[in-house]
């Protein structure tokens, strides 16, 4: 799971575990006021997969609109709640393409909630991004990622903590791929996992993720981070 550089982190909050609990659909006190996240303290912090120093994470774009997510002092990012994309944080997009094959120019060459992006990935240029507003636009298994123009539906085994069993979050993978394109998805954490963050894997070309909702999360060398690009 590659730390999400796209959010933003508005608070370093005390040493809480962030554990999730029956009402975490609420984002607890910090909000986006910047003001700890609720979790328990003392020895729970050091309990294996707890969330320690939890940070509230802000969707991309946005001054202040709480993403959701939450950011454990390990890397880890997972789910909490399951928020709405903060419309101030979409622009207008367009997009100047590089390799002659753009699917769009501007946002009016694309469907409605349309946005013509510039793909990470160089083999696919100009793009057009159908975006989403919140899980509802979404297919079922998947969930909306906020993510300013760039704001999409991902495959979700989960939508938040609450879908997972106690004591276990619902992580976000973020699999980056050679050309530089991210694929995210979401999945509960499990007792079985090898790893949550990629760091817990000994390979730089490895990444940390759970391929199906029934397999633990394991580290993934098939993901082409170290492949050629195009």
């Amino acid at each position: 799971m590659h730390a999400a550089s796209l959010f933003v982190v508005i608070a370093a909050c005390g040493p809480t575990t962030g554990t999730p609990s029956a009402d975490s659909g609420a984002e607890g006190s910090s909000g986006s006021s910047g003001t700890p996240a609720d979790g328990a303290t003392g020895s729970d912090a050091a309990a294996a997969g707890a969330c320690a120093n939890a940070t509230v994470l802000i969707q991309p774009g946005s001054a202040d609109a709480p993403s959701g997510y939450e950011h454990c002092d390990d890397g880890f990012i997972h789910r909490v709640s399951a928020l709405a994309c903060d419309p101030a944080a979409v622009a207008p997009g367009d997009c100047d393409p590089n390799w002659g094959s753009a699917q769009c120019l501007a946002d009016a060459d694309c469907g409605p909630q349309g946005r013509c992006v510039d793909d990470p990935d160089p083999s696919t240029d100009c793009r057009c991004n159908t975006g989403c507003r919140d899980d509802s636009d979404c297919a079922d298994g998947q969930a909306c990622y906020c993510d300013g123009n760039r704001s999409t539906c991902i495959d979700a085994a989960c939508l938040t903590d609450a879908d997972c069993p106690a004591t276990q979050y619902c992580g976000l993978a973020q699999i980056v791929s050679a050309c530089g394109g991210f694929s995210r998805k979401l999945s509960c954490t499990g007792e079985a996992d090898e790893c949550r963050v990629d760091a817990d894997c000994d390979n730089e070309c490895v990444q940390c993720s759970r391929v199906s909702a029934q397999q633990p999360w394991t580290c993934n060398g098939a993901t082409g981070i170290c492949g050629p690009c195009g």
